[in-house]
């Protein structure tokens, strides 16, 4: 819980347009997770009134299941909205990034029941509702995103570069063949 709770408190000083944070805690405001036992793992921000934070939450009723979840910063008040959870699956959001309020990108992992086989999650905002996209074939599990643009996103992972050229999502090559981003 501590995690999550410096975590919205770093959003809240952002979300308030302020330009350097200050020494002073009485100036820190404590901004509860609307998601209960969630773990807050990135934010991204339009603007002071839309902001998105990702991460993941117990499934509901279980005590050992796991959903990805998303939160939108209204500029007033955080509120869950409805993800990608998918049945008899655990999956995690560990980075998000939004180029425009109707464009946004949320990368992770997916472990569907009864497989050995974690593989890596990407979904897609487009303004009304979060979608799952399918990663290039041979992909890793992504760790990071960022855009620039809404046709130069990258995902990063263990030993993984993803490309969003604006329609579709492609593999790079690794700068360093050690290369470990994370």
């Amino acid at each position: 819980m501590r995690r999550t709770t410096l975590l919205v408190a770093t959003v809240a000083l952002v979300a308030s347009g302020s330009a350097s944070a200050s020494a002073d805690p009485a100036s820190w405001e404590v901004v509860p997770t609307p998601s209960g036992q969630a773990t807050l793992t990135a934010t991204a921000f339009v603007s002071g009134t839309d902001g998105w934070a990702v991460g993941v939450a117990p499934s509901r009723g279980s005590g050992i299941d796991s959903d990805a979840i998303t939160e939108h910063w209204d500029g007033t008040a955080w509120r869950p909205v409805r993800g990608i959870a998918v049945t008899q699956s655990d999956e995690a959001f560990t980075g998000v990034t939004f180029p425009a309020a109707d464009d946004g990108w949320a990368v992770g992992w997916q472990d569907p029941f009864g497989t050995t086989r974690v593989h890596g999650l990407l979904a897609h905002w487009d303004g009304a509702r979060w979608r799952p996209v399918a990663q290039p074939s041979g992909a890793g599990i992504p760790r990071g995103v960022d855009a620039r643009t809404t046709s130069a996103i990258w995902a990063v992972g263990n030993n993984l570069f993803e490309h969003f050229n604006g329609t579709s999502w492609s593999l790079a090559a690794s700068p360093l063949a050690t290369a470990h981003p994370a």
